[in-house]
């Protein structure tokens, strides 16, 4: 798979080169390129079933938000209604208070519904970004505090799918402290990452890459030396230091690896 970056300085948009290891050349130069251009195909038709999962998932978990917001603002609206109409009529108290009891169920039904989607978007958190998770640490925050109301929980909610999904379409460059593979201590270092399924780290100090990725215990950082120059291209080619160029660097699709894919 290649990705490239326009010279731009206002658009982050890099192509790399995802390279399988270089086996033994075929004799047959046109058998290479159908095998390659099948291989191509394969990693294709998986990228985009990732990203159409993921456009479902996220459409999905709106449209609840949109609804249960909703439901939630029309009920709190009946209940004012039904508390005003009782105080200037109390003949009607006992209906009324039928009426009220129903919605209580209502909004009670509402708010477990909403904390059902509040505690799926906590499980998320460890699989996000680093830096995409501690800069959602205030929606985050907010979601689990038991004081809050139902109408500012929605928001938050919302809050957090809108930052996941910008994230999720753009390339971010820039240092964060990360605890690496083999390292006692978080240390300052230079993280890219594409959208919000995978990144790479370089270790300029001691030439060496990571690769990062959302695994089955939240997102994974794996050393390997041999991107450490592919990393650093990446690097210099989006801070404009470097003329636009193919890259070929190492990637995975979810758990499974390039290696894989071709077999």
């Amino acid at each position: 798979m290649k990705c490239r970056q326009s010279g731009n300085a206002n658009l982050l948009a890099l192509l790399c080169i995802i390279s399988f290891p270089i086996g033994v050349i075929a004799a047959d130069p046109v058998e290479s390129v159908q095998k390659e251009a099948t291989e191509w195909t394969k990693l294709r038709m998986e990228t985009v079933r990732m990203e159409t999962d993921w456009a479902w998932q996220r459409e999905m978990m709106n449209s609840t938000l949109s609804a249960l917001q909703e439901r939630g603002t029309t009920l709190q609206e009946k209940r004012d209604q039904l508390q005003a109409k009782a105080a200037a009529d109390p003949q009607a108290t006992g209906d009324l208070e039928a009426k009220n009891e129903a919605a209580r169920a209502m909004m009670s039904t509402l708010e477990k519904r909403l904390k059902s989607l509040s505690d799926k978007l906590i499980q998320m958190r460890p699989s996000l970004p680093p830096r995409l998770s501690q800069a959602l640490e205030l929606p985050y925050r907010s979601l689990v505090d038991p004081t809050l109301g139902t109408s500012e929980h929605m928001q938050q909610a919302m809050t957090l799918l809108s930052r996941c999904a910008q994230f999720n379409k753009a390339i971010t460059y820039g240092e964060e402290e990360l605890l690496l593979p083999g390292s006692q201590n978080p240390r300052l270092i230079e993280v890219i990452y594409w959208g919000m399924s995978h990144g790479y780290a370089l270790d300029r100090v001691n030439n060496i890459g990571y690769y990062g990725y959302p695994g089955k215990k939240g997102w994974t950082w794996e050393a390997d030396p041999e991107i450490a120059r592919q990393i650093s291209q990446l690097i210099a080619i989006n801070k404009d230091k470097s003329d636009p160029a193919f890259v070929e660097i190492s990637a995975r699709l979810g758990s499974t690896t390039l290696e894989t894919i071709k077999e």
